[in-house]
């Protein structure tokens, strides 16, 4: 880490991107809780990126500033009461067009796609934005900031899903417009610079009438993705300091599930895409939807009750642990509010409250002591806290206060216990134990173990094993503890290698490591499960009836050479918790579907082409068999030549 004295005499730490929000106690919005952010978020500055002074980016989410677009219907001598309606929603839109008619033909398009989604357009106009406050790499790329503001067309109804799904089609017809929010509760705002370029690029929020109860601001330093203002967070539900280390599998389990992810979009802003699409696509509260995104670890649900247990199960079934951190997270929709911290806890998140404020930092010391009522304390590894604010009621007729507004705290062990609560009212109780199956002593399992055949080494070659790779592994077998060596591989990439290779060593996991501290054994033992799930995911909607899974403590199906039963590798599997091929087939016979790479392989036909015949053959027995499971043999084909 290197580091160095900024203007406010504090180490530079250049790893760490700063996150900060402020939630008013009595839900009253006030320019305060803008202002007090803002300050809290300059006053990390030392956190953000930096190149030749110019920053990655800083951005805020707020309430919708009433006042102020009361003032601007009022201007334009419209009923300027619409702004307080409570459907009255805004759309910040950032839109890469810096030709005028071209620009003017885009936002035509943009407001049709509005009214085919049921909002009548009140006023749309280019954002007030001082430009001569960007550094000259933001100039370059300065994209037009355009509010719409509009209204349910009819009954003026709408809900948060209306407006998502208005935004995922914007996103599909223009790749060059990004929609950094459109909601009827919050609005984003957000530029290629630091906190200062911020609140000069966008001067309302300086001004007194710009007013809000909740308070979300980031600022980023960019370790993956380049730095365009369309990556700068707040995003339009989260920000995000870390970094999402599981990204390629994250984005194709998303797609999976039908969820249309950012194009070229960084790991931060499809982990709040599949934050909403979970939200939209399942009705789930915010709350919820963070606890399948960030899942306790397996060491953490096995204390927890059985009913817990069933939930997390289900969780892990369906979407499995694939926002994996270093993450410390922010988030708002509505009037609901999560701080958390991911399970490794390798990002810290602090919390706090003043006398008239609740927030949660990068950094405790961002927060003027004088106004604390007790020390900020560092969420724990995993640990979430959520915010339900209840804002004040008024007697329309007689303008009198009927209830005031406060704010409504939930623990970590409340957030699961509500979690429980509409999991079990959305889908009902016992469904892991019905639908999943777990290794079990096969009946036919002998007492006395024979002696493991050998195999034969052109088998063991074909498979990628190297003598040196036995030699290894004979040694742990013998002693009982890992082989020690160098770190990492340096030999060549497996398109490179001219002796056989693993098939999993031509698929590299793409992640967004940067620096983060060892994990010691023990916390990696806890952390870190090798399970996996075979067959059909559960619904998280409970429509329709959970397929049958398999659970596999490790991701092993042991075979012998032959299709007889083994023995010893019921034995040895019965012991580790995972199957044999015949002990599987044997219980999920309807669900799985044998594959054998024989029918399809042609020496004379192109590697390519013999994979493309075998892709084809997969896809039709997924399409025609009712299988879940879907097995390669490869046995004859690595059959040494004088076996067949």
């Amino acid at each position: 880490m290197s580091s160095k004295m900024t203007r406010n005499n504090v180490p530079e730490e250049s790893d760490s991107c700063a996150i900060v929000a402020f939630v008013k106690k009595d839900g009253l919005p006030t320019h305060g809780n803008v202002r007090r952010t803002l300050m809290a978020l300059d006053a990390m500055e030392h956190r953000t990126g930096e190149i030749n002074f110019e920053s990655d980016g800083a951005g805020i989410q707020t309430d919708i500033p009433r006042k102020v677009w009361e003032k601007t219907l009022a201007s334009r001598r419209m009923n300027a009461s619409v702004a307080n309606d409570p459907y009255f929603a805004v759309a910040h839109l950032m839109i890469d067009e810096p030709n005028p008619r071209r620009l003017s033909a885009l936002i035509k398009q943009v407001l049709a796609i509005l009214q085919k989604h049921g909002f009548e357009i009140i006023i749309h106009q280019k954002a007030k934005t001082m430009p001569e406050y960007l550094g000259p790499k933001a100039r370059t790329t300065e994209p037009v900031f355009y509010q719409i503001a509009c209204l349910p067309a009819q009954f003026r109804v709408s809900t948060d899903k209306q407006t998502f799904l208005a935004t995922l089609e914007i996103e599909r017809q223009f790749k060059q417009v990004h929609v950094a929010s459109f909601s009827k509760n919050s609005v984003v705002y957000k530029v290629r610079g630091d906190t200062s370029a911020l609140m000069r690029y966008f001067p309302e929020l300086r001004h007194p009438d710009f007013q809000s109860a909740i308070s979300l601001a980031h600022g980023r330093y960019s370790t993956n993705t380049d730095s365009i203002p369309q990556r700068a967070q707040m995003f339009s539900t989260l920000g995000h300091n870390g970094e999402i280390n599981t990204i390629r599998r994250l984005e194709k389990e998303a797609r999976q599930l039908g969820f249309q992810l950012v194009s070229g979009g960084s790991d931060s802003q499809n982990l709040d895409r599949v934050l909403e699409s979970f939200m939209f696509a399942f009705d789930l509260s915010l709350m919820e939807a963070m606890e399948i995104l960030f899942q306790p670890i397996w060491s953490e649900v096995e204390k927890l009750p059985p009913r817990f247990r069933d939930m997390y199960a289900t969780f892990r079934r369906a979407w499995g642990m694939l926002a994996q951190g270093p993450a410390a997270v922010i988030a708002r929709q509505g009037n609901e509010i999560v701080f958390s911290v991911d399970a490794l806890g390798l990002r810290p998140l602090w919390f706090g409250e003043t006398e008239k404020e609740y927030f949660a930092s990068s950094e405790k010391g961002v927060v003027d002591l004088d106004t604390m009522q007790c020390d900020p304390k560092p969420l724990a590894p995993g640990e979430k806290m959520g915010f339900l604010l209840h804002r004040q009621t008024i007697d329309l007729n007689s303008e009198a206060l009927v209830r005031p507004g406060f704010v409504e705290i939930f623990s970590y062990d409340k957030i699961q216990r509500r979690a429980l609560h509409t999991f079990e009212k959305r889908i009902g109780s016992d469904i892991s134990r019905k639908s999943l199956f777990f290794a079990q002593p096969e009946p036919s399992q002998e007492r006395d173990v024979l002696p493991v055949p050998e195999t034969p080494e052109t088998i063991l070659a074909a498979s990628g094993w190297s003598k040196d790779d036995l030699k290894s592994l004979l040694a742990m077998a013998e002693t009982g503890r890992e082989v020690i060596g160098s770190t990492g591989y340096d030999g060549p990439l497996a398109g490179f290698s001219t002796r056989p290779v693993n098939l999993p060593e031509f698929f590299k996991e793409k992640v967004a490591v940067v620096t983060n501290p060892a994990i010691d054994r023990i916390r990696e033992h806890q952390h870190f499960s090798t399970a996996v799930f075979l067959g059909g995911k559960p619904s998280l909607t409970g429509k329709e009836p959970p397929p049958h899974q398999i659970f596999l403590k490790l991701p092993l199906l042991l075979s012998t050479d032959s299709m007889d039963p083994s023995p010893v590798l019921s034995k040895v599997a019965a012991e580790n918790a995972i199957f044999t091929l015949n002990h599987l087939k044997n219980l999920a016979s309807k669900d799985l579907f044998v594959l054998d790479y024989s029918l399809v392989s042609d020496p004379s036909d192109s590697f390519l082409n013999q994979l493309e015949k075998l892709q084809a053959a997969a896809l039709e027995a997924a399409s025609e068999h009712p299988s879940s499971i879907i097995i390669l043999n490869d046995r004859e084909f690595l059959r040494a030549p004088n076996q067949h």
